[in-house]
């Protein structure tokens, strides 16, 4: 009985152990990458990162925490022209750990 009771709780023991030390990388934001837009123009901006499209008004910044890999992004004037919106876009590869900064227009 009592090595029953003993084997019991090595085996408890070890999942424990187990399911503490498992690895999940997709929850560590270390292994992201960081990239600020900034918007320079008094006039807000939708940006679309492969896409997906946010709006950073004028004068201010935004934060994206991305996994590292390469994004598309494009950039149209909302409002404040004239005749037509200020446009453009870049192409971007980040890495784990990168922390890097566009400005825009």
């Amino acid at each position: 009985m009592k090595k029953f009771k003993l084997l019991l709780f090595s085996i408890a023991c070890l999942t424990i152990l187990s399911v503490s030390c498992a690895k999940d990388d997709s929850a560590n934001p270390s292994t992201n990458a960081k990239m600020r837009i900034t918007c320079t123009s008094s006039n807000p901006y939708l940006v679309k990162i492969n896409g997906a499209s946010h709006t950073i008004s004028g004068n201010s910044f935004q934060d994206f925490s991305l996994a590292p890999s390469s994004y598309h992004v494009s950039y149209e004037q909302i409002s404040g022209y004239v005749l037509y919106p200020t446009t453009g876009s870049f192409d971007v590869t980040l890495n784990s750990g990168d922390d890097i900064e566009r400005i825009i227009p």
